[in-house]
């Protein structure tokens, strides 16, 4: 199995069996956490799509962010802490970020695709030795200013030293990212939508010991679902 880290949608292998969609802050931690509040989890292409298919199916709840905070005409913030709080149970939520859900759609292709984060580093490490294809690529989404994004990088060396078998420091790493300047937005007072909580759910590791994929849904949308035995692990546990 070849393991490659690809930083654009250009450098992306064609032969890819298997693309990993490594975003830290917060996206997946957000997804997971709706996830085990009871709600369904569906991606949407950018706002614009996500209020468009509302206006067809009124129920559905609206959740993400923007550089300035949760989008206009959104019901719920891209942040795992308050999505805990929230009163979700039941409902279908439609997610829109600043540069995970793009990227899951920009892959295309036969591809599958799940999204990985430190919160389920060790189930997506065992999932995708399970899956064994000849090729995993390690996508790396730039960040909302189209910049290199260091967290989403260092993540996708941790998942591939784990699949290689190489050793691994997270203590260290933890430490190193909350100066890393996507990390600021949890000491910005301006954006309640991102407390400091919300950091410490982020580098969680291994919180969650089940992988999503994704899956085509109606209305032009992804939809999250968990791949086999679906159950929570302790913080901090073993990969």
């Amino acid at each position: 199995m070849r393991v490659n880290i690809v930083e654009s949608l250009a450098s992306l292998p064609p032969a890819a069996g298997m693309v990993a969609v490594t975003v830290v802050f917060r996206a997946w931690a957000a997804a997971y956490a709706a996830l085990e509040s009871g709600a369904g989890v569906l991606i949407s292409r950018g706002p614009e799509h996500a209020l468009d298919v509302r206006t067809r199916c009124p129920e559905l709840l609206l959740a993400g962010e923007s550089p300035q905070g949760v989008p206009s005409g959104f019901d719920l913030p891209n942040s795992p802490f308050l999505l805990q709080q929230a009163d979700i149970q039941g409902h279908d939520i439609v997610f829109c970020t600043s540069c995970a859900t793009p990227a899951v759609f920009a892959v295309g292709g036969p591809a599958r695709v799940v999204p990985v984060s430190f919160v389920n580093m060790g189930a997506a490490a065992r999932g995708i030795l399970a899956s064994a294809p000849a090729e995993v690529a390690l996508l790396t989404p730039a960040g909302p200013d189209g910049l290199r994004s260091l967290e989403n990088s260092m993540c996708a060396m941790f998942l591939k030293n784990e699949l290689e078998e190489y050793p691994n420091n997270f203590d260290v790493l933890r430490n190193h990212l909350r100066t890393c300047p996507a990390a600021a937005v949890f000491d910005d007072p301006a954006r309640g939508d991102a407390p400091p909580e919300d950091y410490d759910f982020c580098m969680s590791l291994n919180r969650f010991d089940y992988l999503l994929e994704l899956q085509p849904a109606e209305e032009g949308l992804l939809r999250l679902v968990p791949c086999g035995d679906r159950s929570s692990a302790q913080e901090g546990g073993p990969a």
